[in-house]
C-alpha cells in the first residue's frame, strides 16, 4: 500500500512512523481475541458461528471502507460506540491526511487490548492442557 501511495504522490510523510504502534495495538488485540475465541471454540462449538456473525456486523459498523462523514447524523452515534473506530480512524488519519493520530482516543482500546491479552493468557493456561483431550 505504501508503494502505491508513494507512486501516486500521496506519501503520508513522517506520520508513517505512527503505523508501528498502531499495528502493534491492532496485533495485540487481534492475538488476544483470537486466543480467547479459539480456546472457547474447543469447548463451545457455537463460538465459530457467533464469531462469523459478529465479524460481519462489526465490519459494517467500523468505518473501514467509508468515511464517518459520509454517514447520516443519526447513524454516527452507533459508529462512535465501536471500540475499533478510533483505531481505524487513526490509520486513516495517517494514510489519508498524513497527520499524527489522536493518541488519547486510543487509550481505552489500549487498555482493552492489555486486559484481553491478560484474559487470553489466563484462559489458555487454565484450559490449554485439557484441549488435546477434548479435541
Amino acid at each position: 500500500f505504501l508503494a502505491v501511495a508513494a507512486a501516486a504522490g500521496r506519501w503520508p510523510g513522517r506520520a508513517v512512523a505512527a503505523w508501528l504502534p498502531l499495528a502493534l495495538l491492532l496485533g495485540l488485540l487481534g492475538m488476544a481475541l483470537g486466543v480467547i475465541l479459539g480456546t472457547l471454540h474447543v469447548y463451545l462449538r457455537d463460538v465459530a458461528h457467533a464469531t462469523a456473525v459478529a465479524l460481519q456486523v462489526g465490519f459494517w459498523l467500523t468505518p473501514i471502507v467509508y468515511p464517518v462523514e459520509a454517514l447520516p447524523e443519526a447513524v454516527r452515534p452507533w459508529i462512535a460506540r465501536n471500540p475499533l473506530a478510533p483505531l481505524v480512524g487513526a490509520f486513516q488519519q495517517v494514510v489519508l491526511r498524513g497527520d499524527w493520530p489522536a493518541w488519547a482516543s486510543l487509550a481505552p482500546l489500549g487498555l482493552a487490548a492489555l486486559v484481553s491479552a491478560g484474559a487470553a493468557y489466563l484462559l489458555f493456561r487454565r484450559l490449554g492442557a485439557e484441549m488435546a483431550d477434548v479435541l
